[in-house]
């Protein structure tokens, strides 16, 4: 498959099916994001470096101290270890350390 090829993926039923297509345009507009106001990481595990999700923060308000942040864990063998919690508390901690 070459990039920008559509192709039906897994998605939930409520949104339909997610293309890889659409998850490439949804990774450029990622890399255009200004980091003053959002940006998006990724979620590894730190056993073996596997990319199990993403954290990100956006509506950033430096003045008020203000963001909306999110964070998915996409693989279900992941769920319910707390990489969810650590990707929040680390991604709190570096956007307080960027404000200050």
């Amino acid at each position: 498959m070459t990039v920008g090829e559509p192709r039906a993926a897994t998605g939930d039923p409520r949104f339909g099916p997610v293309t890889a297509e659409a998850v490439c345009l949804g990774f450029d507009a990622m890399l255009r994001l200004d980091p003053r106001e959002s940006a998006v990481f990724t979620v590894e595990d730190l056993s073996d470096g596997r990319v199990i999700g993403v954290a990100d923060y956006r509506d950033l308000d430096p003045y008020t101290g203000v963001a909306t942040l999110g964070t998915t864990i996409g693989e279900q063998e992941f769920w319910g270890r707390g990489h969810g919690r650590d990707a929040l508390r680390l991604l709190v901690d570096h956007l307080f350390a960027r404000i200050r």
